[in-house]
């Protein structure tokens, strides 16, 4: 499904139908004076936002979707204390390869350059190297066409291997620059490795002659929906 920009055409438009067209239903997050225009964004959009007092808690709650329902957990904060405020958050997420998207805002990208002066509000020039600390991926859209590409990238990466938390900051004056109103989105592939025959018959031939046979499972049955499976194997082992 191809991304289009709400009735404005703004980046932070187009960045909101991209997450509507790869299926996020709930964000977490607080508004703050940078990230604004993707939270006007999402006032009339089908995902629904859910304001937390903290950004912690917006990290929080969306790893905690992310564990439950095995799909991705997302979170926009804003610039500087609000981005450090969630790096507990994501770094437990990062321990517990939980798929989380963190947004957040960055200061304005001539002042990042350096061209315009520094004592931005909320500079924070390091936040990429703070939470390229407790994610997966840390990157940066430069321009506002790449801010797609930037999400669509981070997000393969957070469904990849053993998956894990990302993060990417968009220097907050791209949000409102104009683009395509039809621009297009990459789709998001999230392959599944398929079960390795081999093994799964050397499973069944252990578990068939277990005395007292233990089931440990964990966020990998979610991830890969099988939930269902792993209830008629623990009926078969009684």
């Amino acid at each position: 499904m191809a991304a289009t920009a709400r009735g404005s055409g703004t980046a932070a438009g187009v960045l909101v139908s991209y997450l509507e067209s790869i299926g996020v239903e709930v964000i977490f997050g607080i508004a703050g004076v940078h990230n604004l225009a993707i939270f006007d964004a999402l006032r009339t959009s089908s995902i629904r936002t859910i304001v937390t007092r903290h950004e912690q808690s917006a990290a929080y709650g969306a790893d905690g979707y992310a564990r439950v329902t095995g799909k991705l957990g997302v979170c926009i904060v804003t610039t500087g204390p609000g981005v450090a405020n969630t790096a507990a958050a994501i770094g437990e997420a990062r321990a517990s390869r939980s798929p989380v998207l963190e947004i957040a805002t960055q200061i304005d990208s001539r002042a990042l350059a350096g061209k315009s002066g520094r004592g931005s509000l909320h500079e924070s020039p390091d936040q990429l190297a703070l939470m390229g600390a407790v994610t997966v991926s840390a990157s940066r859209a430069r321009t506002a066409s790449e801010i797609v590409p930037a999400i669509a990238r981070a997000v393969r990466a957070a469904f990849s291997g053993r998956r894990g938390p990302v993060f990417v900051e968009i220097p907050y004056d791209l949000l409102e620059q104009q683009l395509p109103k039809a621009a297009t989105s990459p789709r998001l592939p999230l392959p599944r490795k398929a079960p390795d025959d081999a093994t799964i018959t050397k499973a069944v031939s252990l578990l068939s002659r277990a005395r007292r046979p233990v089931i440990w499972a964990g966020g990998g049955v979610i991830a890969s929906g099988g939930s269902d499976a792993l209830v008629q194997v623990a009926e078969a082992l009684d």
